[in-house]
């Protein structure tokens, strides 16, 4: 009887053990959404890049009225790119705002926590 009584702790407490692990954070998801505007004006369709360490990057794109979503953005210190939709930046040069903070290496520097955050992008020339 006792060998039956522990086999049957050692299995409650393995099964408690496999339930928690799936209890951790890598189940939650993170969201940065928010709207993004050109000289006050709502961006549509514009690409929004959410660059983290490790060459990490995730991003989303704006809909008519210039709100965005990035989900699972990379966290910690991030830099947000903006940029035109491809078929805008096939015919010239980028808005003198976009080129600031749309080519490789830049960005508008922030810090990504957890969970779901709001942060506009108003963009000026």
């Amino acid at each position: 009887m006792k060998l039956f009584v522990t086999r049957l702790s050692a299995l409650g407490l393995f099964l408690a053990i496999i339930g928690l692990a799936g209890c951790g954070d890598s189940a939650k998801k993170t969201t940065l959404k928010g709207k993004v505007t050109y000289n006050g004006q709502p961006l549509a369709n514009a690409l929004i890049v959410v660059n983290g360490a490790d060459n990490v990057s995730i991003g989303g794109s704006s809909d008519g009225q210039g709100n965005y979503e990035v989900v699972n953005p990379p966290l910690g210190a991030v830099k947000i790119q903006v940029t035109e939709p491809p078929e805008r930046m096939m015919k010239g040069p980028l808005k003198p705002g976009l080129a600031k903070i749309g080519k490789p290496g830049t960005g508008i520097p922030y810090d990504m926590k957890a969970g779901d955050q709001k942060f506009d992008l108003a963009i000026t020339d």
